[in-house]
């Protein structure tokens, strides 16, 4: 009788039945796995893969520097939450999926970060928004059905930060 663990070709175990057990995992980091899997993908590999590989890698680290890895781990928790907080204060600010917004100077300047508004019905760029303030923090507007804009805003500059817009009125 023939062992069916054993792959007669190649005399490897078939790993069929074990790479297709399905493993749950609680409290993992909705961003973290995001990028994970975006990373996997990009790499050409699956999630399961990719998985398996960062777990031997975090063994290895573990058991290969024992408690001077602890040491090491905090200090690049450390590390990447500054980075966090750095990298935050550069990205624009999303903002998205609302029916209406009005923006006014103030408003601009209390978030002190470039902006990027996508998926808003309409737009309202208040008076106070000058040609100066508007390219200092809008770096894109797009999807968007209505747009107000001051005409104190050059509208090539407005155009220029534009994308799928269908309606620009300047007051």
């Amino acid at each position: 009788m023939m062992n069916m663990d054993k792959c007669n070709c190649c005399n490897t175990e078939k790993k069929e039945e074990k790479s297709r057990k399905i493993y749950s995992v609680r409290g993992i980091d909705e961003e973290v796995y995001r990028e994970f899997t975006v990373t996997a993908r990009e790499l050409g590999k699956t999630i399961g893969e990719a998985m398996s590989e960062a777990m031997k890698l975090y063994m290895i680290m573990v058991k290969g520097l024992g408690e001077s890895f602890q040491g090491v781990a905090s200090a690049l928790r450390r590390a990447a939450g500054e980075l966090k907080a750095g990298v935050k204060e550069v990205l624009p600010l999303v903002i998205e999926g609302l029916d209406e917004i009005e923006i006014s100077r103030d408003d601009l300047e209390s978030v002190k970060r470039k902006i990027i508004i996508r998926g808003v019905a309409r737009v309202v760029i208040k008076e106070d928004v000058d040609s100066e303030t508007f390219s200092r923090y809008f770096v894109e507007i797009s999807q968007v059905d209505e747009l107000r804009a001051p005409k104190t805003i050059p509208k090539l500059l407005l155009l220029s930060r534009c994308r799928k817009v269908k309606r620009i009125i300047m007051d």
